[in-house]
C-alpha cells in the first residue's frame, strides 16, 4: 500500500491531530481558545479541495469546513 501525498484526501471527524497531518501536510495556521474547561485547537490547512479549518479537542477532530480558495 503507497502512502497519499499531502492534500489527497478529505478529513473526517474524530481523526487525530497526526491523521490530519499526514493527510495534509502541516497547518498554515493555529490558534487556541477555551470553551469551558475544555481547550479547542484551531487549525486550517491548505488542500486540492481548497482551504480546510479544523477544530480539535484533546488532539481529536471535531468539526470542520472547506471552502474553496
Amino acid at each position: 500500500m503507497s502512502a497519499r501525498p499531502p492534500g489527497s484526501g478529505l478529513p473526517r471527524k474524530g481523526m487525530t491531530t497526526g491523521e490530519m497531518e499526514a493527510l495534509l501536510g502541516a497547518a498554515v495556521d493555529s490558534s487556541e481558545r477555551k470553551e469551558g474547561r475544555l481547550t479547542v485547537i484551531s487549525r486550517s490547512y491548505r488542500s486540492g479541495a481548497g482551504r480546510i479549518a479544523a477544530e480539535f479537542v484533546e488532539g481529536v477532530l471535531i468539526r470542520y469546513s472547506i471552502t474553496s480558495e
